[in-house]
């Protein structure tokens, strides 16, 4: 018998219940394992092993050469670019950049040498092959540990120990190996019998849904992209690798049932992963689940599983996820697309474009090339963003009318239309947007219908108007008039967005009216962190602080922590503050009415002791710094979204927080 002993290898789950009650704790008793075993069972790990430390190596390798290629391809013609403007300069620096491009051509040809030899020893389809159906029987082999009946999902809790006791790396070359296959060598998918490649696919949708039985998120993250390229491709001319898998992803039920909603969950977690580099990354897989989000919708099996999945607090995460991404994106974006415009204006002068130095027109233009890169980049993460709230918004409404979301999706939408036609576009006028992904046009047109698609809901309108920071009257009449003079949209559609933006101005009159009428608010029903008067005031457990209903759960839908001390926290947790409520009911009722209110209460407050001890601390600490950060996380709170550090900083929110508190 062979043994193998394992040592500083990642087991796929760590072995703990999903919840710390006893009724889900798993007796504590050694596992059980047989003292010997069959020579088939042998031979199966035997391979295992032996592909783990032999050709999922090399295609580790293999991988990590043509991502070198491509780099050295790149840096490459960005010097032979520039070749002509070295005749200019001192022979010695010259001769500096001819020694430098002929380097990187040699290194470009051993790179090249290295993967050729690779190539005979991996591009044989029919080991491939042999490699590919032996994952599948791993993968078959795995589904049978976790208990998988074949048809129900989530999977249940506690994992089992006989599976969370095993390596990781018997998921993962399952996974590196369909990557590379996709990647390289598709034509190997062809030669596998429906049942297999239906084997596989439900491997992937279990590991994708299941984060208590898959702690890796790369793990995940990886089988999304399999399953993304193995869908059929909407590009006319185009053949992917999942043009003969397409009736895989209508028969299989199990995958037509869940596929969808757990790529909308996967979509909320691969938010923090837990590396360095979750920011990057995050963008980098979602651009995956986008294009597999676009195919299902197209499909009405799995359409009406988004549906029903729209009706769930998963959903809204998902669309919150959708807004922040809009969000950050497409401002990164019109951030470069200026500075783009600047750089072309100054390279288009051309008397004043020659008489610069060598250096600092290189300088120049590798700045330009860079902007340029990232404002595609961005662009093509906002596009595909603003595309899934388009198709989504046209047939579910409602989800996107959650007092959690309306003003930010209200907010997000202003805030695309003053950046399209408002009175600074003309700085996003670049050559040739279309080679970036900027086609302002076609995203008018989109934001337009979206607006079209909420105007039938009786709170839209109204959010649209509160909205203080984009919403400007003069942008929708221009609007308006741009998509009826360039014929972006049907005449009836044209109507409709006009007719919204006259109630979006009703509203805004009527607000106006109501806040001359209630005067000044009392402090005890105001939100400590919108300043505005609560309509479902509630208690938070562990700061007894009362916040709005609505804009703690639009903090809750990017981080679980109660905002003011950090502490876990969930909706369910909250306390509704009855008595407070009916006292601010009554007060806009008499306000409303012409008549005076005097308040009968105020919010939790500490003891005296407490309070004495507070403001004396408050007159010490509280400087004009604290309040800079205190409006810092307000906006944070409120939107969502931090527009400082992208990967978050608690140290600095954990101060924001607390200075925010003194505040009150």
């Amino acid at each position: 018998m062979f043994v193998f002993e394992y040592r500083h290898v990642r087991i796929i789950a760590a072995y703990l219940p999903y919840s710390c009650s006893p009724m889900h704790r798993e007796i504590e008793e050694a596992l059980q394992v047989s003292e010997s075993f069959g020579t088939i069972s042998e031979y199966f790990f035997l391979t295992i092993r032996a592909l783990h430390i032999g050709p999922m190596r090399t295609i580790a390798h293999y991988t990590d050469i043509n991502k070198q290629m491509y780099d050295v391809k790149k840096k490459e013609d960005e010097l032979e670019s520039q070749r002509g403007t070295w005749g200019a300069m001192p022979a010695h620096i010259r001769a500096q950049y001819e020694k430098q491009l002929q380097d990187i051509k040699d290194f470009r040809d051993k790179l090249l040498r290295n993967r050729v030899a690779l190539d005979v020893q991996l591009m044989d389809e029919a080991f491939l092959l042999l490699m590919l159906r032996f994952s599948r029987l791993q993968a078959v082999f795995l589904m049978r540990t976790m208990r998988f009946d074949g048809a129900t999902l989530p999977l249940s809790v506690p994992v089992p120990r006989a599976f969370a006791s095993l390596p990781e790396h018997f998921v993962e070359s399952i996974a590196d190996l369909l990557v590379f296959l996709c990647h390289f060598q598709p034509n190997v998918f062809t030669r596998l019998t429906t049942t297999d490649m239906d084997d596989l696919l439900l491997f992937m949708l279990i590991c994708v849904g299941s984060p208590v039985y898959f702690t890796n998120p790369y793990l995940r993250a990886k089988f999304t992209e399999v399953i993304s390229l193995l869908v059929p491709s909407k590009t006319p001319g185009y053949r992917s690798v999942g043009d003969g898998f397409a009736s895989l992803f209508i028969t299989n039920k199990v995958v037509v049932k869940y596929l969808a909603p757990f790529i909308m969950k996967f979509y909320v977690d691969i938010e923090f992963t837990g590396s360095h580099t979750q920011f990057y990354d995050k963008f980098k897989y979602r651009h995956y689940m986008a294009n597999l989000l676009d195919y299902m919708w197209e499909l009405p099996e799995y359409r009406a599983a988004i549906k029903q999945e729209a009706a769930s607090d998963g959903f809204v995460r998902f669309v919150n996820m959708l807004i922040n991404d809009s969000i950050f994106c497409f401002d990164e974006a019109i951030t470069n697309l200026q500075q783009i415009r600047v750089l072309q204006i100054e390279i288009s002068n051309t008397d004043e474009w020659n008489a610069r130095e060598e250096k600092e027109k290189q300088e120049k233009e590798q700045e330009l090339s860079q902007a340029e890169n990232i404002a595609k980049y961005n662009l093509q993460q906002a596009n595909e963003a603003i595309n899934m709230i388009h198709y989504f918004s046209k047939e579910l409404v409602e989800p996107f009318m959650v007092p959690a979301l309306v003003d930010r999706i209200a907010a997000l939408l202003n805030d695309f239309l003053l950046r399209l036609v408002g009175p600074k576009c003309v700085g996003l006028k670049v050559n040739d947007p279309e080679r970036l992904g900027f086609r302002p046009k076609e995203l008018l047109a989109q934001v337009s219908d979206i607006y079209v698609h909420f105007s039938g809901s009786s709170v839209f309108a109204s959010a649209v108007a509160h909205d203080g920071r984009s919403y400007r009257p003069e942008v929708f009449q221009k609007a308006t008039k741009i998509l009826s003079q360039h014929a972006l949209r049907s005449e009836e559609s044209v109507k409709k967005f006009s007719k919204l933006a006259r109630d979006v101005q009703n509203c805004l009159n009527n607000e106006k009216g109501q806040d001359e009428l209630l005067g000044d608010l009392p402090d005890e029903y105001t939100d400590p962190v919108t300043a505005e008067l609560m309509k479902d005031p509630v208690l938070l457990p562990s700061s007894k602080v009362v916040v709005d209903r609505a804009t703690i759960l639009r903090h809750l839908l990017s981080d679980e922590t109660d905002p003011f001390n950090r502490s876990f926290l969930r909706i369910e947790d909250v306390i509704p503050a009855t008595e407070l409520k009916a006292e601010i009911d009554a007060f806009v009722k008499a306000r409303l009415s012409g008549q005076d209110y005097t308040p009968t209460s105020s919010k939790a407050k500490p003891s005296a002791s407490e309070d004495s001890a507070e403001e004396d601390a408050s007159s010490e600490s509280i400087t004009r710094e604290d309040s800079n950060v205190s409006v810092a996380t307000t906006r944070t709170i409120s939107d969502g979204t931090s527009t400082g550090n992208p990967e978050g900083n608690e140290d600095e929110d954990l101060k924001a927080a607390m200075a925010l508190s003194m505040l009150e």
